[in-house]
């Protein structure tokens, strides 16, 4: 896909996500192979500009492509970068899909900007949010987020046997203690 015009074709596609499930499927599938920045920008921007009740189901694919298309740390256009999160947030915070509460979660651990950081831990502590969702925001707050906050956010989990992220959070603690015995070496 390099001319201008299949350039153009998959934006329009993708600002019109009325599509037939089947080919609406395929289209995603496809589109998720690729890393350009335009497509990126378009799918980011469809999203953000979501309303509540919108149909899930495009939602869904949008953020799944962006999952494989967003390499990690993703920095990206400020102004969009702002808004997206915004929609992320509603997403982690609000009862929406299993599905878009994980990928929201790992769009959230991937992107590193000051916006993601309360979005992330706001989305590790909603028990309501699809476990998954929960463990990518955790992932990105061991990413980005200064170690104090790491340390008390992990520690939270770690101590609690009864938290679904009671085991990932003491695998990341037995790392961050083994990491900082062998920093002191």
């Amino acid at each position: 896909m390099t001319s201008a015009s299949d350039i153009n074709f998959v934006l329009d596609r993708i600002r019109a996500p009325e599509l037939t499930v089947s080919y609406f499927l395929d289209f995603i599938s496809r589109l998720a192979c690729y890393k350009n920045e335009e497509f990126i920008d378009a799918l980011m921007d469809m999203v953000s500009r979501s309303q509540k009740g919108s149909d899930e189901f495009w939602i869904s694919g949008y953020l799944y492509a962006l999952c494989q298309m967003i390499e990690r740390p993703y920095r990206g256009d400020d102004k969009a970068v702002v808004l997206f999160v915004g929609k992320l947030r509603d997403f982690v915070s609000e009862k929406f899909s299993a599905e878009i509460g994980w990928y929201s979660g790992s769009l959230l651990g991937m992107i590193d900007h000051p916006n993601c950081s309360s979005a992330r831990v706001e989305g590790v502590y909603n028990s309501d949010l699809y476990i998954r969702g929960r463990i990518e925001c955790l992932r990105g707050i061991v990413d980005f987020h200064p170690a104090d906050q790491v340390i008390e956010i992990v520690s939270f989990f770690a101590s609690d046997a009864s938290s679904p992220l009671f085991n990932i959070a003491n695998l990341i603690f037995a790392d961050i203690k083994g990491r900082s015995v062998n920093d002191d070496k």
